[in-house]
């Protein structure tokens, strides 16, 4: 059964996309949370319970869950008394998956209740996706990962999550995302479903078989970085067209604007750069030489960090619309 969705739906070459909210809510807290686990902080520590908050969500208002001005969710009491918190370990009483609304739970977007060995057996035929992937330190893969969630929010597609390697050696396996962030609170503040490539992929299936996916994706960085000798990763790329770069020729800036990438995500974008060969080439993969054009429903970028709306700035001051907690 198709979730109940608050937006209304279109189609775009048979793939049915929700139409995103223009005012997206807050995805800043991320870094906030973030930053302070790794400063040793326990969660909870500091700051206080904001007011209950009303916000705007597809021309509706909706209370949204009350937020901590430091980003971090408030800790169960010892005695489970005063706060109605429980004291039982391991029960997680706030935002658990099952009380989220239906459109907002992971298995309403996915085929199955199992992760599959190709990725395509678990997406629905009717819904557009997006992803990236990460290559960067521990905070830039937290940028990256609130880029990725906010085009899927204009573009009205579900963002998959790539899990963390930036924290490890080689010899550790990926964290997933939701490991270390609360998802379902997440999802509850931007009212958008959120998915990770561990609920799309077994990839311990796909090793057992040695088999591999192949999909086309954007090759966003060979265009910013105009001293790249091409894109990275192991997938078949096609260059995106000049006008994604923020500053055409200008050596010293490697940004992308999020509206140009998002017309990428439309069938007159994809259409209008696929017409121009020469000056937007697709490569074959390095593995298996296989070419293929950007997919249309699994939507992919190479690299997201260097992305932001009009002008660049230096963090926290960037003109990125991210999640506010004000």
């Amino acid at each position: 059964m198709e979730p109940e969705r608050p937006e209304r739906d279109v189609l775009a070459d048979g793939v049915r996309v929700r139409m995103a909210d223009p005012e997206p809510a807050a995805v800043r807290a991320l870094a906030q949370e973030a930053d302070g686990a790794a400063d040793g902080a326990a969660p909870g520590g500091g700051g206080e319970r904001a007011d209950v908050l009303l916000a705007r969500v597809g021309g509706r208002e909706t209370e949204q869950i009350p937020q901590r001005l430091d980003g971090n969710p408030p800790l169960p009491s010892a005695t489970g008394v005063g706060n109605g918190s429980s004291a039982v370990s391991g029960e997680v009483e706030e935002n658990a998956e099952d009380e989220l609304p239906e459109y907002l739970r992971p298995e309403m977007w996915v085929e199955g209740e199992a992760a599959t060995e190709h990725v395509r057996d678990s997406l629905r035929n009717d819904t557009g996706y997006v992803t990236s992937f990460l290559s960067a330190g521990w905070t830039n893969d937290q940028i990256t990962i609130g880029n990725l969630i906010y085009l899927g929010m204009i573009t009205g597609r579900v963002p998959i999550l790539p899990p963390f390697t930036s924290y490890i050696d080689a010899v550790a396996q990926p964290l997933p995302f939701s490991e270390i962030f609360d998802v379902p609170r997440l999802v509850r503040a931007i009212d958008s479903p959120v998915l990770e490539w561990h609920i799309v992929k077994d990839l311990d299936l796909a090793h057992a078989h040695a088999s591999r996916d192949h999909i086309g994706c954007w090759n966003i960085w060979e265009v910013d970085n105009v001293f790249s000798d091409g894109p990275r990763g192991n997938i078949s790329y096609t260059r995106a067209p000049p006008s994604v770069k923020l500053i055409p020729g200008y050596e010293h800036d490697s940004h992308s604007s999020f509206w140009s990438l998002a017309k990428l995500a439309f069938p007159q974008g994809r259409a209008d750069a696929l017409a121009k060969p020469d000056e937007n080439p697709t490569r074959p993969s390095e593995g298996n030489q296989v070419v293929l054009p950007p997919d249309e429903q699994l939507l992919c970028y190479d690299y997201l960090y260097y992305v932001c709306a009009l002008e660049v700035r230096a963090i926290p001051h960037c003109d990125v619309p991210t999640p506010r907690s004000e």
